[in-house]
């Protein structure tokens, strides 16, 4: 039976770019739960899904991250509080779904960024990892130790939608493709939705005669008008 499409759960960190990327495009295809974690103390833009860190739960996140640090060879835990509950956010995300979706880069076989942390304990768990790489312009499966290009994926009912904060064009297309194949939505491709997605980095005090209009206005609107 097909699932409605409010049974989907997003699950994110909450961040601007990636993260907020999901949620808004979500909201259109008629998604509905969303859980945006963060430890409490650390609130993130659109957080919704406060932790209370506990020393038992601290230890656990702490063994998962330590694990995924044997991969990444990065540090952990760092010298910064902040940035240490921004990696122990990533855990929930990654706890909660079965299966993750980011957008970021792939180096020398790494998923780039904080969102990399989240991506190796998905792999460590053992559910399926795809990754849109913004400087290849391609999606990628992780499978048996390496990243293999793939088609545009769809999304399972428990997902993580997450990534850069430093989302592009093509990061936002991509997070609309995946939407577009999972509900089977025609896509209108038009000169006028290229112009909002355009727009998505711009002030339109950049266009002479055109009054000031704010980013989210932008934002919001490029999701309404690129399929029917």
């Amino acid at each position: 039976m097909r699932m409605m499409n409010n049974q989907y759960i997003l699950h994110s960190g909450g961040a601007i770019g990636a993260d907020t990327t999901w949620e808004i495009i979500g909201r259109r295809f008629g998604l509905t739960e969303f859980n945006h974690y963060f430890i409490e103390g650390y609130k993130t833009p659109r957080g919704n899904a406060s932790i209370r860190m506990t020393e038992d739960l601290k230890k656990v996140i702490d063994s998962d991250l330590i694990k995924a640090n044997k991969n990444l060879k990065r540090s952990y835990p760092t010298r910064n509080s902040y940035v240490n509950s921004l990696l122990r956010r990533n855990w929930f995300q990654v706890a909660n779904s079965n299966s993750v979706f980011a957008i970021s880069r792939i180096e020398n076989n790494m998923v780039s960024g904080g969102t990399g942390w989240a991506v190796q304990m998905a792999i460590d768990k053992g559910i399926n990892v795809f990754v849109f790489c913004q400087f290849a312009r391609k999606w990628f499966l992780y499978s048996s130790g390496f990243w293999i290009e793939t088609e545009t994926p769809t999304l399972t009912n428990n997902f993580a939608g997450i990534g850069t904060r430093e989302i592009d064009q093509n990061g936002i297309l991509a997070i609309e493709d995946v939407y577009n194949k999972t509900f089977n939505k025609k896509k209108l491709k038009s000169n006028l939705q290229l112009f909002f997605y355009s727009a998505l980095s711009f002030s339109m005090d950049s266009y002479p005669g055109w009054p000031s209009i704010s980013f989210n206005i932008f934002w919001h609107s490029s999701t309404y008008l690129s399929y029917v």
